[in-house]
């Protein structure tokens, strides 16, 4: 189970808040978001819809947390052309391979936590009370639904 300050970091880093961060904050949204755009449209939609530097980004923070074959299966994909019918079994295949690895990303975002927290940046007061606004009010909508 993820602790309030991993979910504050991981948090940060799905929100524009990750942004002149430090490295580790840097790459896990890096992350997040070429796997927010595969979920929502599939690896060719995040290969057409990142940018090149984007798509660095993600290769080299799937590499920082270790998920080496996870930057590799990127990598593929940024070879294809994500415009050809052709290439949509062989798209099918690497986002398959991807699935399969997506569910090591916050096991490996807490192992570079605990190995790196310098890679991270520290939690600011804001951001603690932002969490503890966001349990309080999942807290009375859990209590409405009971």
């Amino acid at each position: 189970m993820i602790n309030d300050s991993e979910r504050v970091i991981w948090n940060r880093a799905c929100s524009s808040r990750a942004v002149a961060r430090r490295s580790g904050d840097l790459a896990l949204a890096a992350v997040i978001r070429f796997v927010g755009l595969t979920a929502n449209g599939g690896l060719a939609h995040a290969c057409e819809g990142l940018t090149a530097e984007e798509l660095d980004a993600a290769e080299n923070g799937y590499r920082y947390l270790g998920l080496d074959e996870a930057a590799d299966l990127v990598a593929a994909a940024r070879r294809l052309d994500w415009d050809s019918a052709e290439n949509e079994p062989r798209f099918s295949r690497l986002e398959g391979r991807l699935d399969r690895l997506d569910g090591l990303t916050e096991q490996q975002f807490r192992t570079r936590l605990r190995e790196r927290p310098d890679d991270f940046a520290p939690i600011t007061d804001e951001e603690h009370e932002d969490e503890r606004h966001e349990n309080e009010s999942l807290s009375r909508l859990l209590n409405r639904l009971d």
